[in-house]
């Protein structure tokens, strides 16, 4: 076994590779993120209640699960047993650009799926390949020396992780935080909020926060918000004597005019001939 510490901010070095024992039971109390990728296997005797969090969506990992994590994605192990042994990959995006043009593979579709399961066999095989990489950290061997070296095997375990891609989709335990964002919309949407507000709130990029939006209603962020203000506006003109430029307002709309506009391309009726047919 061998050990190179963690690729930091700042740091010179263009990538880390790490295979090296836990001492202790092992929980992240937060999600974290840095401006490299970052590929992650953990072998473990008992693999029960093992959980790993990237972006805003928890797994349960086990010995022949890959985790691929690129650049400013949020992501946390929750559980790690004692006496793991962790297989940590890290490389920074000029690297990467170099050895994924190199291998004509698509670095986007590469990480595209951030948890992937390969065979016991196959997850061996990258293992024996990163154990190539320890006369990387041998001070006898000539830098320059090590570092083509080091580049091969890195472009090594990359490829075959790409070429043995069997089970690329780990069944998700949850998606906690999508969950609670949906409800903050659900209970603010008559107020003003947008992508940017949300975005900064739960701490996602605005594709991030429009794709689980999406993932989880099956609309787009502002045909959700639409429709929630719509079905409120439809609320009060059934059961209130509000005038229709209040209702607007009330529902979220800044333009009246706008509103009217909408709602008679949704309903097929102005709002003064819904409330007529639908007033209770």
């Amino acid at each position: 076994m061998y050990s190179i510490s963690d690729l930091k901010k700042n740091d010179s070095r263009q990538f880390v590779v790490s295979i090296y024992k836990t001492n202790s039971n092992h929980v992240m109390k937060r999600k974290h993120s840095h401006q490299h990728y970052e590929i992650i296997n953990i072998q473990s005797q008992n693999t029960s209640n093992q959980f790993f969090e990237i972006d805003n969506r928890k797994y349960n990992f086990t010995n022949n699960d890959f985790m691929l994590i690129p650049p400013n994605v949020r992501h946390k192990l929750i559980r790690e047993r004692k006496n793991s042994t962790r297989l940590l990959i890290n490389f920074t995006e000029d690297l990467a650009k170099e050895i994924f043009d190199f291998l004509e593979i698509d670095i986007d579709i590469f990480f595209e799926i951030n948890i992937i399961e390969l065979t016991s066999a196959q997850t061996k095989e990258i293992y024996n390949i990163a154990s190539e990489l320890s006369d990387f950290n041998n001070p006898a061997t000539p830098q320059d020396i090590a570092l083509r070296k080091a580049k091969i095997v890195l472009a090594k375990i990359l490829e075959n992780i790409y070429f043995f891609k069997g089970k690329p989709v780990k069944q998700l335990i949850y998606d906690e935080d999508t969950d609670i964002m949906i409800d903050y919309i659900k209970a603010n949407f008559r107020q003003e909020i947008n992508l940017d507000h949300l975005a900064k709130k739960f701490f996602m990029s605005k594709y991030q926060l429009c794709r689980e939006i999406r993932k989880k209603t099956g609309s787009s962020y502002t045909e959700f918000i639409t429709d929630l203000r719509l079905n409120e506006a439809c609320r009060l003109l059934e059961n209130t004597d509000l005038s229709v430029t209040a209702i607007a307002h009330d529902a979220g709309f800044n333009s009246p005019s706008y509103f009217s506009v909408l709602f008679k391309e949704n309903k097929n009726l102005s709002p003064k001939e819904y409330r007529k047919i639908y007033k209770k």
